[in-house]
C-alpha cells in the first residue's frame, strides 16, 4: 500500500480538472435507474459507460440500500450504498473510526487501509463532510484496488465504492476521476 501512489490523490487532482471543465449535464448519460425502488436520500452516478451491467440491488425494511454494477465485464465494480450513520456498537461513524469499517467490510486488517479525511474540495462539491478510503483486496491475478468515497449526511452514511482489477487501475483512474465528481444527492 505505501509504495503505491495515493489513488485518491491523482483522483482528487484529475477529477478536480475536470469538474472545471466538463459541466455536470454533459456527463448526465444513461446512469442505469435499477435504483429507482429507492426512497429517501440518495446518490445518482453519472457518466457511466454503455457497457454498464446493473447486476444487484437490494434495500431492507430500515432503509439501508445498495446497487451495484459493473463495467467491462466485471474490470469495475460500482457499488452504492446507503448506510447506517452508526456502526454495529451504536457509535457514530467519523473519518476517525472508518478504517474499521472498512475493515469489517472487505474481511481485512485494519492497517491495511488508508483513510484521506483531507477532501475538502469533495466536501465543497457535496455540501458535507466527506472521506475516502483506499485498499487492496484478494491476492495475485485477483487482486483489486479499492477507493471509496464516504458522504457522512445527518440521517445517513453514503459509500461509493470502486473497486479496479489491478492491472488495469491506470487505465481506469480518469474515468472513476468523473464518477466521483459527479455524484448527484437526491431526495426521491
Amino acid at each position: 500500500m505505501k509504495k503505491r501512489t495515493s489513488i485518491f490523490i491523482a483522483l482528487l487532482s484529475l477529477a478536480l480538472v475536470a469538474a472545471v471543465l466538463v459541466p455536470a449535464s454533459a456527463l448526465r448519460a444513461d446512469d442505469g435507474d435499477g435504483d429507482e425502488a429507492v426512497e429517501g436520500l440518495w446518490i445518482k452516478v453519472y457518466g457511466l459507460p454503455e457497457n454498464t451491467c446493473d447486476v444487484d440491488f437490494q434495500m431492507n425494511d430500515e432503509g439501508v440500500a445498495s446497487y451495484t454494477r459493473l463495467i467491462d465485464d466485471g474490470l469495475v465494480a460500482l457499488v452504492v450504498e446507503r448506510l447506517p450513520v452508526e456502526n454495529d456498537d451504536g457509535e457514530l461513524v467519523t473519518p476517525e473510526n472508518l478504517g474499521a469499517l472498512v475493515a469489517l467490510f472487505e474481511g481485512i486488517d485494519e492497517d491495511d487501509v488508508e483513510i484521506s479525511t483531507d477532501l475538502d474540495n469533495f466536501a465543497e462539491l457535496y455540501t458535507y463532510p466527506v472521506a475516502g478510503a483506499e485498499y487492496q483486496t484478494g491476492e495475485n491475478e485477483d487482486t483489486r484496488d479499492c477507493v471509496d468515497l464516504y458522504i457522512f449526511t445527518d440521517s445517513w452514511l453514503f459509500r461509493i465504492h470502486v473497486s479496479v482489477a489491478a492491472d488495469y487501475t491506470d487505465d481506469y483512474k480518469d474515468m472513476v476521476g468523473e464518477w466521483l465528481t459527479h455524484l448527484e444527492l437526491v431526495e426521491r
